[in-house]
């Protein structure tokens, strides 16, 4: 039989400033973070050749570590816009994106930079490119 514990735990802190994953800092989705969280684990990329796939980026990525990537489409033509995003599931994995001096995917250099949420509605690019 499961004894049903009622009421807070007393040898445990209340109110906030813990996690609730045991102190660990949370990996984006998997673990249920916060959308600011996850917002640090996503990076625009821009410049992308009209050809370039969700595969071909998620090949591409996949050699810094685990990533899921997104290209956007007008909806109208169902054509490619150009520019997407990528989230990663960890911290080291988008360091190692971010300091990569140049990627190129599909015959292509592109643009890759942290996203910038432009805190809501729509349009807003997220991205932006460098000097160089």
């Amino acid at each position: 039989r499961h004894r049903q514990v009622r009421g807070p735990r007393k040898d445990l802190p209340r109110g906030g400033g813990g996690s609730r994953n045991g102190g660990r800092p949370s990996r984006g989705c998997a673990a249920g973070g916060s959308p600011a969280a996850m917002d640090s684990l996503k990076c625009f990329v821009g410049g992308l050749p009209q050809h370039t796939t969700r595969e071909s980026l998620n090949n591409y990525f996949a050699s810094f570590g685990a990533s899921d990537s997104f290209i956007m489409v007008d909806k109208a033509t169902g054509r490619s816009r150009g520019f997407g995003f990528v989230n990663f599931h960890d911290e080291q994995t988008i360091a190692q994106v971010l300091a990569y001096p140049a990627h190129e995917v599909d015959g292509v250099q592109i643009t890759v930079s942290p996203y910038q949420n432009s805190g809501g509605g729509r349009g807003g690019g997220g991205g932006g490119g460098g000097g160089g």
